[in-house]
């Protein structure tokens, strides 16, 4: 119940407010109310310290919780394009969010929903009878293999593309903080931009990846790099 409904209830709106919980007084009433709670949660005495009933139930102390809470608003409406920055206030909540994870500096992919209905390919994904049966073909003027993978033990991802037709490989590092699923789609966009030139050709682009193909079937996309 505490997890589920007090501390939610806590923490509403708490990208507004989280300076407070910076003043000596308010820390002292905040840790006082988790407190009773993990009594309640324990049942341990009271002579018990607060820290010590803090790691049996695996709480974050409030003040760390509510500026968490407001880093995780902030990254939400920055990623949106609605933060406004300013240098006092609550607004001081993203140099710190910049500086415990770097990773927010990062440029989103989130643009505002696009909807194309009129698109120029056509995605195809046999099922495993198709496969079975042998009766997948592909009379296509070019053809090309991709890929998209990340290797957990080396934390590094990367794409590659291969022109069954001439033959040409290309192969792209991403770096540690791309997924599997931008490496699939990254892999697919690198051979439509390479195939530009090929204007009047018909041509089929194979990929393992449904996540990705399911992707581009959707007439709508919030990500850039569905947008072909």
């Amino acid at each position: 119940m505490y997890t589920a409904i007090i501390r939610p209830s806590l923490t509403y709106a708490a990208v507004v407010w989280w300076p407070r919980v910076e003043l000596k007084t308010a820390g002292q009433q905040l840790e006082h109310l988790q407190r009773l709670a993990c009594l309640c949660i324990t049942g341990a005495l009271r002579t018990t310290p607060t820290m010590a009933m803090e790691l049996i139930t695996d709480l974050i102390p409030l003040p760390i919780f509510i500026k968490q809470a407001a880093m995780s608003a902030c990254y939400r409406l920055k990623a949106n394009y609605q933060w406004v920055q300013n240098h006092c206030g609550h607004t001081m909540i993203r140099p710190q969010l910049e500086q415990n994870a770097p990773l927010a500096r990062v440029r989103g992919d989130y643009i505002t929903p696009r909807y194309v209905f009129d698109k120029n390919y056509v995605t195809n994904i046999p099922g495993k009878d198709d496969w079975q049966n042998q009766i997948v073909h592909v009379p296509e003027d070019t053809v090309c293999f991709m890929d998209g993978s990340r290797l957990q033990s080396l934390s590094q991802a990367g794409a590659s593309v291969h022109n069954w037709t001439t033959g040409l490989d290309q192969i792209m590092p991403l770096g540690k903080h791309c997924t599997v699923f931008l490496a699939e789609v990254y892999a697919i966009l690198t051979c439509a931009n390479s195939l530009q030139s090929e204007q009047d050709a018909s041509i089929a682009i194979c990929s393992d990846s449904q996540a990705a193909l399911k992707a581009l079937q959707l007439a709508k996309t919030t990500s850039s790099r569905l947008v072909v």
